[in-house]
């Protein structure tokens, strides 16, 4: 039994020296993403304990934005070798875990591909593994078309003429910024977008070459700010990067973009209730002219009460000078138009982004009746037996469905803002357990949320994958 004891004592003592050992030799190396720099990846290590090995994030100054020929590879490549100096003598170590935001993700798993050795396990944070939908509509014209033509068109008057604490915007039209952050991050004419954006299309060569599943233990961490999505991502977006003139940032401001919408829209509505009620004044004041010169109760003119106020809002005295009031309805007609684009711009940016599609869906409904026959059978004078005697052996053998069909379904997903849910956890193929929601972050908040480090700690703690034990 004392044999026993000590036997237990000592493989205890070896298991915790073990893992204190484990957790010594593991090595996080940060990849970030598209059009970020290595500096703006510190926020990542607020979210990982002190006993982590972090590797220096001065390593790393690979070019996200690439127009070499070989696109993404070609930044793949140089991240790699920073990363490959940056290890030194733990290249070769599977205790090195990848930790991705955005592309970063797809670089991780590309070494994955084609160094297998140099990382044991890989933690996707907000990654578009299966494509980036956003990129594709801004290729393609249709992000110009509802947030710079279609938005300005529709909301010619609602500018971001507000200060911000020191900050002030001018007249920047709310429609223009995502056009501007796309324009910053994917390439000032979309004709020509950077080679390595390009590569994040559906079913580009670069995607395609990743294969469906790691080979090493994987966990999906994906933001799911859902509503409202595009103006709360955009009020994490660094103003100056989004191109906002003549001001600095959103971000060193007392307003979030969220807030700017906010009293835009209400700016608008406030026209709306203005204008209309001014309008409709003046056709009251007008038909109090006229009968003033039919039935002259204050006089021909003079200094009467109806003249004063017919003064006060700029109405011509007696019928000879006319009242206009649609200018005032006019007014109120585009001012309800900005407010509806307002109202509208989140359907349209999560159909842009992806997070509400049109998908192709099987339906197998062999065997069942057809709505056809069934609205005959269904006649209530004559029953569906008089029904059948109307039919041709060949028209009864019609009536049951025989084949699988084929419709489209509109698909509602959450999102981070400019990721859909699907492609942030790759593709649903990953075991639900290593699929961690970070509720509440967009896709910028992911490099630095609450949500994001309580999903670390659970990777940490092998809540999900006990590769990443470490305690």
């Amino acid at each position: 039994m004392k044999c026993f004891l000590k036997y237990m004592l000592l493989l205890t003592i070896i298991c915790i020296a073990g893992q204190t050992l484990f957790a010594q030799r593991r090595n996080v190396v940060f990849f970030y993403g598209l059009g970020k720099k290595a500096t703006e990846s510190a926020a990542y290590a607020n979210a990982f304990e002190s006993t982590r090995q972090i590797t220096s994030f001065s390593d790393f100054n690979y070019v996200t934005q690439q127009n070499d020929a070989q696109g993404m590879q070609k930044v793949v490549d140089d991240a790699r070798t920073q990363a490959a100096t940056a290890l030194g003598g733990n290249l070769n170590n599977t205790q090195n875990v990848a930790v991705g935001h955005d592309i970063g993700g797809l670089i991780a798993r590309r070494i994955n591909n084609t160094h297998a050795s140099m990382f044991g396990g890989l933690i996707l944070t907000g990654t578009p593994n299966t494509e980036m939908t956003i990129v594709t509509n801004y290729i393609n014209g249709r992000l110009q078309r509802e947030f710079k033509a279609t938005g300005l068109n529709r909301a010619p008057d609602i500018k971001t003429a507000f200060k911000l604490g020191t900050q002030d915007f001018g007249q920047i039209a709310i429609a223009e910024i995502p056009m501007k952050w796309a324009e910053k991050t994917f390439g000032a004419d979309p004709a020509a977008v950077f080679k390595s954006v390009n590569d994040l299309q559906k079913s580009s060569r670069f995607l395609n070459n990743l294969g469906s599943v790691p080979t090493v233990p994987t966990v999906a961490i994906w933001g799911n700010e859902n509503d409202p999505a595009v103006w709360r991502f955009f009020s994490s977006v660094n103003g100056g990067a989004i191109g906002a003139t003549p001001a600095g940032t959103i971000l060193d401001s007392d307003l979030t973009m969220t807030d700017f919408v906010s009293r835009a829209r209400d700016k608008a509505d406030n026209t709306i209730t203005s204008e209309n009620a001014l309008g409709i004044l003046k056709i009251v004041l007008g038909t109090a002219a006229i009968v003033t010169s039919v039935i002259p109760i204050f006089g021909a003119g003079g200094l009467t009460l109806l003249n004063i106020v017919k003064a006060i809002v700029g109405v011509g005295g007696g019928v000879s000078g006319g009242i206009s009031s649609q200018t005032n309805f006019d007014n109120a007609a585009k001012a309800r138009l900005a407010r509806d684009w307002v109202d509208d711009s989140q359907t349209i940016w999560k159909s842009l982004i992806g997070a509400t599609r049109e998908d192709i869906v099987t339906v197998d409904n062999r065997g069942a009746m057809r709505e056809s026959c069934r609205q005959g059978i269904n006649d209530p004078a004559r029953g569906w037996a008089w029904y059948f005697t109307t039919l041709t052996s060949q028209e009864r053998n019609y009536c049951w469905i025989t084949e699988i069909t084929q419709m489209t379904v509109q698909v509602q997903e959450e999102s981070d803002g400019v990721l859909h849910k699907t492609t942030q956890q790759l593709g649903n193929v990953l075991d639900t357990r290593n699929i961690i929601e970070a509720t509440g972050a967009n896709h910028e908040e992911l490099l630095n949320h609450p949500g994001v480090t309580r999903a670390y700690n659970k990777v940490w703690n092998g809540e999900s994958h006990n590769f990443f034990f470490t305690r």
